[in-house]
């Protein structure tokens, strides 16, 4: 048999620990994460303002063609990415309310097709309208309560954090 060795892997050691420890520190000040990822979510909005508008002028030149809405759009996330910045706790208000729906959303399609599984087994079936139903009332808590949105959020972005960080420890060796 061949074996094959590789040394000790420092970067995925040291990226390993900063995650970890960012995991820690997003669980520690879950506020400030919020806050952070506002404003990631701000200047990102603001970018994609900024490139529809380039986008359109682009369009206009190469193809003569005249887009209203582009101009609307890019102007339109300038604008809320201005806003989040300047007034982070309404940002932070948005993006939980929105992942909310988001998780809603997928509740409602997920009970949609959860008949498939009907088919199959019907113990299983009802195991998935259950969860589902779960996560529908989960969800209106969280668009009732947007501070449990909010802290899922954080929650998530936490423990991926975390397993990620462990992952790399892992694969340093």
């Amino acid at each position: 048999m061949f074996e094959t060795r590789r040394g000790f892997d420092w970067w995925s050691l040291i990226l390993g620990i900063l995650m970890i420890v960012l995991s820690l520190l997003v669980l520690r000040n879950p506020s400030q994460a919020l806050s952070l990822i506002t404003l990631l979510v701000a200047i990102g909005t603001i970018i994609r303002g900024i490139y529809e508008l380039w986008f359109r002028q682009g369009v206009k030149n190469l193809l003569g063609v005249r887009s209203g809405w582009l101009i609307f759009m890019g102007i339109v996330d300038i604008l809320v990415g201005l806003i989040f910045i300047f007034n982070r706790n309404f940002g932070v208000t948005v993006i939980a309310i929105v992942f909310a729906i988001w998780f809603l959303f997928d509740a409602i399609g997920d009970i949609r097709v959860a008949g498939v599984f009907r088919q199959f087994h019907r113990g299983y079936y009802w195991l998935l309208i259950v969860l589902y139903v779960l996560q529908i009332i989960l969800a209106v808590c969280m668009l009732l309560v947007p501070a449990i949105s909010a802290l899922s959020i954080v929650w998530l972005i936490a423990f991926y954090l975390m397993l990620s960080g462990i992952i790399k420890v892992i694969q340093a060796f």
